[in-house]
């Protein structure tokens, strides 16, 4: 029996938490939501009309994980996987570097053909880097990006789901995840309708 490499399972469960990530947060978001009377309130009108609430925490999620890159926070999810993807990189060169005759688990793994497939690994963590690194969502450095790049998807995709922008419900919502970001912020429709006039 061919012994696995030490360190396959754990390669194979890059991309499986990289989406849990995401899963994660949008579910954190949810249930903030279901918390607050107000903000559930806002949320059940908003699906009544014909909005997905998970295509929902999927927007905040992704407004959420734009502020944190922007923090350039290491403990953040984003920066966990910015810091995941450089530890790939640097163990890819230092598995080419290093002398693989003293590898103890090189003759356990040889294929029948007396090929090496382990030899492959530097390329399999740079490739898993590269996937982790697309995964990182842009995110403007500094401050979080202002009203007017976070919220127009939101707007939009409300407007597009149910026929009408719904601003006071959607400004509700806003306000609650702003709490649960631990930045609080009120948004109010009239300030949502100002930024639709802006565009």
């Amino acid at each position: 029996m061919t012994d696995k490499h030490p360190w396959a399972d754990a390669i194979a469960r890059f991309g499986a938490l990289i989406e849990e990530e995401y899963r994660v947060v949008s579910a954190w978001i949810l249930e903030h939501f279901h918390g607050d009377p107000d903000a559930r309130a806002a949320l059940n009108e908003l699906v009544s009309c014909g909005a997905d609430p998970a295509r929902l925490a999927q927007l905040f999620s992704k407004i959420f994980l734009d502020r944190t890159m922007g923090d350039h926070d290491e403990g953040s999810p984003p920066g966990r996987w910015r810091s995941l993807a450089k530890k790939l990189r640097r163990d890819a060169r230092e598995i080419k570097s290093a002398n693989h005759e003293n590898v103890p688990w090189k003759g356990s793994i040889l294929g029948s053909t007396g090929q090496e497939p382990w030899l492959n690994l530097p390329d399999l963590l740079v490739a898993y880097a590269k996937r982790i690194e697309a995964r990182i969502p842009n995110a403007p450095k500094g401050r979080p990006a202002r009203e007017s790049r976070e919220y127009p998807p939101l707007r939009d995709y409300i407007t597009s789901a149910t026929g009408r922008g719904h601003y006071a419900a959607l400004a509700c919502l806003i306000t609650a995840f702003n709490d649960w970001a631990g930045q609080p912020r009120t948004v109010t429709a009239a300030s949502l309708k100002m930024l639709n006039r802006k565009r």
